[in-house]
C-alpha cells in the first residue's frame, strides 16, 4: 500500500494507481481516494476528448487545444506536456501563457539557451515584462553573450523598475 501511495504521489496522473489505491484504502480514507480518482478520470477523459478533436481540426486552428492538453498533462506531471506547450507557443504567437508555462518548467542548466529564446519571444508579446528583462540580462552577462542586447535591456529594465538589481545590471 505504501509503495502504491508513493507512485500516486510521484505520478498523480497514473489513474490505474489511483484506482488500486481507492480499492485498498481503509474505510476512513476511501471517500477521499475515490474523489481523487474521479478527478483524475475527468482529466484523463478530457485529454482523450481533446486528442480526438485534434484529429479533425486543421493544425493552424488547434493552438488553444494544444495549450489546454499541455496544461492538463502538466497537471498529471507527464513529460509530453512540454511538446504540447511548445506546439501551442508556435501556433499562438501572441499568447504569452504557453511561453510562461514552458519557462516555469525549465529550470535545469542545460535549458538555458532555450530559456533565453523563450524569454526573447515573451518580450515580443509583453515588452514591459521586467522579470524577462532581468533574466535575459543576467544570463547574457554570466555567459558573456549578446552584451549589446544585454546593455539595452538593462537600461530598459532600469527605466521600467528602478532597483538595486536594475542599477547593478546597467
Amino acid at each position: 500500500m505504501e509503495s502504491l501511495a508513493k507512485l500516486v504521489q510521484s505520478n498523480p496522473g497514473h489513474v490505474e494507481a489511483h484506482e488500486e489505491l481507492a480499492l485498498r484504502a481503509p474505510p476512513a480514507e476511501r471517500k477521499d481516494r475515490e474523489a481523487a480518482l474521479a478527478s483524475w478520470r475527468q482529466v484523463r477523459d478530457r485529454i482523450r476528448e481533446i486528442e480526438r478533436d485534434l484529429q479533425t481540426v486543421p493544425l493552424e486552428e488547434s493552438g488553444e487545444r494544444y495549450l489546454e492538453v499541455g496544461k492538463l498533462c502538466l497537471k498529471r506531471r507527464e513529460p509530453v506536456a512540454f511538446a504540447f506547450l511548445f506546439l501551442a507557443a508556435d501556433l499562438l504567437p501572441r499568447n504569452s501563457e504557453p511561453l510562461q508555462l514552458l519557462l516555469a518548467g525549465m529550470k535545469q542548466s542545460q535549458d538555458i539557451f532555450i530559456r533565453l529564446h523563450l524569454l526573447r519571444r515573451l518580450l515580443l508579446i509583453e515588452p514591459d515584462n521586467a522579470a524577462a528583462h532581468e533574466e535575459i540580462v543576467s544570463h547574457s552577462l554570466k555567459f558573456q553573450v549578446r552584451l549589446d542586447e544585454a546593455a539595452r535591456l538593462a537600461a530598459r529594465l532600469h527605466e521600467m523598475a528602478p532597483s538595486g538589481t536594475s542599477y547593478r545590471l546597467r
